[in-house]
């Protein structure tokens, strides 16, 4: 099966808001994706950072900067094609 490219936005770290893991996860969130990839192998490429892995003081405030970082990230894809 061929490679089909996605574009997304990532985490690597420890999760400070939502409790801190013993060690970093790599979480990705793939834009215009719905579907299940539990089981299948991915290859990542990093575009951009965007910002570091810091603690908010709610959940509220993590997801509206994750926003943020959607925004961020479609923008220096768009310009990066």
């Amino acid at each position: 099966m061929p490679a089909k490219s996605m574009t997304g936005v990532a985490n690597f770290g420890l999760r400070p808001t939502l409790g801190e893991t013993p060690a970093p996860r790599l979480e990705v969130h793939l834009f215009d994706f719905n579907g299940m990839l539990y089981g299948l192998k991915l290859t990542v490429a990093f575009a951009a950072r965007i910002r570091p892995e810091r603690r908010f003081d709610s959940l509220g405030a993590l997801t509206a900067q994750i926003a943020e970082d959607c925004a961020h990230a479609k923008s220096i894809l768009s310009t990066a094609s």
